[in-house]
């Protein structure tokens, strides 16, 4: 039996490991990963681990996402991939598990807000970098972008987009002057490095997405009409003074032409075959897929066999269809849905920082396997862990519903 102050030692460490976690994920995926396993750790050598496992049971969002996790554990049972390859794909959504563990820590407001500025301070320095990186022609990173650092130009444009967000709620929340200023001044350096800097082009529309949520959260649906008028503002200044968002946008339209004239070779034509081909081997096995880890042998089984052969389909439905049928995408959209829900239980702020999250990461899994993407999945897991501990049911929850989900 360990004595009191040695649990309660246990516990601050799993706390300064939780906001190491958050720190980490825009700079060393190994890190994040690392002190994500550390903080669960800490936590529940500290004892009473009981009475956190309670918590997690009786937090309905946490067991969504335990439900998820086991329906890997469940494709273990029948997979047609090597046994290795399939517990290296468990090892990958094992965050699920280490999130809904972690709903008892974030129970205490203090950790939730220095999770959140202690990611917001994460972006602020590598923001400061990635300015240093595009305007003094910094050698940094070069095959990632001119403005991205640490991660590639998807995941940079993402974090950049959540953050803005965050900032945003921060600013209407705040009463103090200075630091709105300072919010307003940090959203502008922010929004120039995604649109005119960076070269994500998921990252675009996250971004637009997010404002469009942000603005409907707080007006309803003259909110819409207000992101309807700036965003075209906005993405037509890009467009014109921005030599970088110019050419990745044409360089959609191209891809979209290249496709329309059957060159297959070019960016929407492969993402086209990878969710063709993966509908065709869903249909194949439509109940409970090939298993846990079997994408790319069952990509592979294919005839004739498609080129390029690929282990990601570069969306979050069909790759888990491929791997466990309708029941896979009913359980991923159910959950999506189910935590939307639930969202209505939370306080303001933490509703409508759910709310964002969820819908972010849902629209940006229709061109990219977030769940399994390092950075993605991880901030998702995250920060619905942070959002949903909390959770207040029936008549402590509020009534100012800006999303009517």
């Amino acid at each position: 039996m360990l004595n009191s102050v040695v649990c309660k030692k246990l516990e601050l460490l799993a706390g300064f490991a939780l906001l190491a976690t958050i720190f980490f994920l825009p700079i060393a995926t190994s890190l994040t990963g690392i002190f994500f396993i550390l903080s669960v750790f800490f936590y529940y050598a500290a004892g009473s681990w009981r009475t956190k496992l309670n918590v997690v049971k009786h937090n309905p969002v946490a067991l969504s996402l335990l439900v998820f996790f086991a329906l890997f554990i469940f494709g273990l049972c029948y997979t047609i991939a090597p046994f290795s390859a399939a517990l290296q794909m468990l090892g990958k959504y094992d965050r699920f598990l280490l999130a809904a563990l972690l709903v008892p820590l974030f129970a205490q407001d203090k950790w939730r807000q220095y999770a959140i500025n202690t990611f917001l301070c994460s972006i602020s320095l590598v923001l400061v970098l990635s300015y240093i990186k595009y305007f003094a022609h910094m050698p940094w990173d070069v095959m990632r972008g001119p403005a991205e650092l640490f991660k590639n130009h998807i995941d940079f444009n993402f974090l950049l987009g959540v953050a803005t967000y965050l900032l945003l709620l921060k600013v209407v929340a705040t009463k103090n002057r200075y630091l709105k200023i300072a919010y307003i001044l940090l959203i502008l350096l922010l929004v120039y490095d995604i649109l005119f800097m960076s070269i994500g082009r998921t990252g675009y529309v996250i971004f637009a997405a997010l404002v469009v949520i942000f603005f409907m959260q707080m007006f309803r649906w003259k909110g819409v009409i207000i992101a309807m008028i700036l965003l075209p503002l906005l993405f037509l200044s890009a467009y014109y003074s921005s030599i970088t968002f110019k050419i990745y946008v044409s360089a959609i339209v191209s891809d979209v032409q290249a496709y329309r004239q059957h060159n297959e070779n070019s960016s929407v034509g492969e993402r086209y075959n990878f969710n063709k081909n993966s509908l065709e081997l869903i249909a194949k096995r439509p109940l409970l897929g090939y298993g846990t880890g079997s994408f790319k042998c069952a990509y592979a089984t294919l005839k004739p066999t498609p080129v390029p052969l690929t282990n990601n389909p570069h969306n979050e439905y069909m790759h888990i269809g491929v791997q466990f049928g309708l029941l896979g995408i009913l359980l991923l959209c159910s959950m999506f849905g189910f935590q939307l829900w639930q969202s209505r239980y939370l306080p303001r702020e933490m509703r409508f920082l759910a709310q964002a999250i969820i819908l972010a990461i849902a629209i940006g899994s229709l061109a990219n396997s977030w769940l399994l993407d390092s950075v993605e999945g991880n901030l998702y897991v995250y920060f619905i862990a942070l959002c949903f501990a909390a959770m207040k049911r029936g008549h402590e929850a509020g009534s100012d519903l800006a999303l009517n989900i």
